[in-house]
């Protein structure tokens, strides 16, 4: 079980119980083994890329979904989710991007991997029990905030951390879209 844990800064922190914690380390070998056994390649550098990056993805998702309060799915996805949503929230879709490192910025490969209405950026590693909800950021504001750089990997699309919206503005700015009012 996700259990909100604390708040610091504008990042909310979820503990994953070690149950949980064994369930989706067992989901993100059932996504990632018949990707790799199927010949399917990695578009990461090592560490990323293996089991641990789908693990700590998993643990995003179950973070962002339990502060959401809806479901992340458990499905194997030999293609994966293509990019489109990780989370759905009260009619809006949402993509969960998690890194391994603290100051990690929010990246997509490319600007059309953003297809959500909204991304979150998490925190977290493959060692601990927790994970940080770093920010949100809507889609529109993404493509005309991001920067560019190469990580060593080729050119991604970015926005720094410190440049996304706070945890906790999320739920008020999409009940002010649901009543129609401008946020």
């Amino acid at each position: 079980m996700v259990n909100e844990m604390s708040v610091a800064g504008d990042a909310i922190t979820f503990e994953i119980d070690a149950q949980e914690l064994d369930e989706l380390y067992t989901l993100a070998e059932g996504r990632h083994n018949p990707k790799r056994q199927a010949g399917i390649p990695t578009n990461f550098t090592p560490p990323q890329g293996g089991v641990e990056s789908d693990f700590i993805g998993l643990k995003g998702e179950a973070a962002v979904a339990k502060y959401l309060k809806v479901e992340y799915s458990r499905e194997l996805m030999l293609g994966g989710d293509g990019g489109v949503s990780d989370l759905d929230y009260l009619g809006h879709t949402v993509q969960v991007k998690t890194t391994f490192y603290p100051n990690g910025n929010l990246l997509f490969n490319e600007l059309h991997d953003f297809e959500a209405d909204f991304a979150f950026l998490c925190w977290t590693r493959v060692d601990i029990p927790y994970v940080n909800i770093l920010g949100w950021i809507d889609r529109v504001d993404f493509l005309r905030w991001h920067h560019t750089r190469d990580f060593g990997y080729g050119i991604r699309y970015y926005i720094d951390q410190e440049k996304l919206f706070p945890v906790r503005s999320f739920l008020p700015y999409i009940k002010s879209l649901i009543k129609g009012d401008q946020p």
